[in-house]
């Protein structure tokens, strides 16, 4: 595949000065020198087909008494995509359909030192930048079959049926029956960095946006389906969301959730046919929604299903209130939508029947800290020139740990569990052997099943990131004061100089973090040698046979394909009840963001990442 940019020099990390032998290496993690990965084939860019450039709704007025010109505030903003999320499509979309994706659509991009907005600060202050969602379908091989806009809030972003059309063109509001990406976004309720989650063969979502605390939405799917397998009339919408404004310690950016299944009780064999005893432990052992605001810090959300409550005809309703103006006059930062139409119309036109879906057993009261490991985490993850700490970064993925041998050194993966194959986390879950890779590093044992994710941690401060948080990095570089010639500022306004490290935590409860990779960076396509300074690895899946053979194919062969089948009239991807041959290997596909700048997706072997981690106690092992 093509790298879309070549970045200049400054926005590179500069990798051979600042992990080389003149740094000190007692400020890295594990007091080992971060590595340069290679990824283990071409860089996969994440593209939208078509994606606009867009200026403010022309009935945007701003607040900003600094905001005179109005060519410069109106202008076009140039839309970049990155920070990706990738999850299994929910069961149903469509007969191709394997992943989605969310992409974070910003005006306020860092490509390049000639073209981010960052680069004026009259620009920068006069104009009211654009930050939204899209949500893209994939097929098994990553390819594109459509996409569209998040609508995360229907009554703010949709107009009311009835409203003025010029008016609601000059609001930017989205009408009734609008799909694809045939209509432009609202300024209204702008959300960013979306992270998506597959759980109880639906999606949620969680995001970012200006005052917003942690939130789970569900994230409902339209689409019809093609004569290929492909999709058209793609909608994506969040008809409501659960908060937690009480809970404080869910806050946090990049909070990872993942599920857990927790054994059936001894009595439930007996049980399984009695009746209500039968129901009761049928709940009990259902799923849990779990969430990792921070590394060592893990609570339960509940036992989320979704829930099909009946159908409903989609109406329009006027209220008879005569003193009250209808429909009122929408503008750019409320289209004043219909709030007494179901919410889980989205966009659909009036007159359609939708199912009437809810998300149960999550909600706030629900929420249960169940392990708080920080001070150990932080105690053995030491290092120095931090700004914030360790954070979290993507979801998680289900692999089976072997130790290589008695001294518990090394490990390997095979890429499932017993069985066939099963959807985890937002990734494909394999079973099977790893290959000659893993093979190699695996013992004998039988070893366990883990939690693997990735952190991260910078080392660089950009002006807008010292102006919002004011804080101090909690030491020195481990280049600083040596010989290593490194230049201290980069042209970054936010956070900078980005490297990853591989965890993992017990599958089981309280589930613990267990081991840890020493820093890493991707490799940049430009220099093989170096990384991009901003890399945020923000999804983590198994690959699919079909991602493979079109991105690897050396080590895909062998590997089966998926097949859609339909069964009770839903589309899922069709049977794993035969394991992948051995010869084929396990592979990871990290979606990550690049420089504020764009998205792509890259491949690596998992029994490399496996070889990585070590247990976090010294001498200890990760199976216990």
């Amino acid at each position: 595949s093509m790298v879309q940019i070549e970045y200049e020099a400054d926005r590179l990390y500069g990798a051979r000065r600042t992990f080389g032998a003149s740094s000190r290496a007692e400020g890295f993690l594990f007091g080992v020198r971060p590595d340069v990965w290679p990824l283990d084939a071409p860089i996969l860019p994440l593209v939208l087909p078509d994606l606009p450039n867009l200026g403010p709704p022309p009935n945007l007025r701003s607040s900003r008494p600094q905001a005179q010109n109005q060519t410069i505030f109106y202008g076009t903003q140039p839309l970049k995509t990155y920070n990706p999320s990738l999850a299994a499509a929910p069961r149903g979309l469509c007969p191709r359909c394997a992943f989605v994706l969310a992409l974070r659509v910003d005006g306020l991009h860092q490509c390049s030192s000639s073209t981010t907005p960052y680069r004026s600060e009259q620009t920068l202050a006069e104009t009211d930048w654009f930050q939204g969602t899209a949500i893209a379908v994939l097929d098994a091989s990553l390819a594109i079959l459509g996409w569209t806009w998040l609508v995360n809030s229907p009554p703010y972003q949709i107009a009311t049926k009835g409203a003025n059309p010029a008016a609601v063109r000059a609001a930017r509001c989205m009408q009734h029956g609008a799909s694809d990406h045939s209509f432009l976004p609202s300024w209204a309720k702008q959300t960013f960095d979306a992270r998506i989650f597959n759980v109880a063969g639906g999606l949620v979502v969680t995001y970012a946006c200006p005052a917003c605390l942690f939130s789970l939405s569900p994230l409902r799917f339209s689409a019809q389906p093609t004569a290929d397998g492909g999709v058209s009339q793609l909608r994506a919408w969040a008809p409501h969301r659960i908060t937690y404004p009480s809970v404080k310690w869910t806050n946090g950016r990049n909070q990872v959730l993942f599920t857990y299944r927790p054994p059936p009780r001894p009595s439930a064999a007996r049980n399984v046919s009695s009746g209500a005893a039968g129901a009761a432990e049928e709940r009990d052992v259902r799923e849990r929604l779990m969430i990792q605001p921070r590394l060592g810090l893990i609570g339960s959300l509940g036992r989320p299903r979704f829930a099909v409550h009946g159908r409903r005809v989609c109406r329009t309703h006027v209220p008879r209130n005569p003193t009250r103006p209808f429909p009122p006059v929408p503008s750019a930062a409320n289209c004043h939508g219909d709030f007494g139409r179901d919410p889980d119309c989205g966009t659909f036109p009036d007159g359609s029947t939708i199912d009437v879906v809810r998300f149960e057993g999550v909600w706030e009261k629900r929420a249960k800290l169940q392990n708080d490991s920080r001070a150990h985490v932080e105690a053995s993850l030491r290092a120095s020139g931090l700004y914030g700490g360790l954070s979290l970064t993507s979801n998680l993925v289900k692999v089976r740990w072997r130790e290589a041998g008695a001294d518990g050194g090394g490990g390997g993966a095979s890429g499932g569990g017993a069985g066939g194959g099963s959807w985890f986390g937002g990734g494909l879950l394999r079973s099977g052997g790893a290959g000659r890779g893993a093979a190699a590093a695996n013992g004998t044992g039988a070893g366990c099943e883990v939690l693997l994710g990735v952190g991260h941690l910078h080392r660089g401060e950009g002006t807008r990131n010292r102006i919002l948080h004011r804080r101090r990095a909690n030491g020195p570089s481990p280049w600083e004061q040596t010989q290593s010639r490194v230049r201290r500022r980069q042209p970054f306004a936010f956070g900078y100089r980005y490297t990853h490290f591989w965890y993992v935590l017990s599958a089981r409860y309280p589930f613990e973090v267990l081991g840890a990779s020493g820093e890493f960076c991707l490799a940049s396509a430009q220099d093989a040698a170096d990384c991009e300074s901003i890399q945020f690895v923000s999804a983590l899946a198994h690959a699919t046979p079909e991602a493979m053979a079109a991105h690897m194919p050396r080590q895909a062969a062998g590997a089966r394909a998926l097949r859609p089948v339909r069964k009770r009239g839903v589309w899922n991807l069709g049977s794993q009840s035969t394991p992948p041959p051995q010869s084929s290997r396990a592979t990871l596909m990290l979606a990550y963001g690049v420089n504020d700048c764009e998205a792509r997706v890259g491949f690596v072997e998992l029994a490399r990442v496996l070889r990585a981690v070590r247990p976090l106690v010294p001498g200890g092992r990760i199976c216990a």
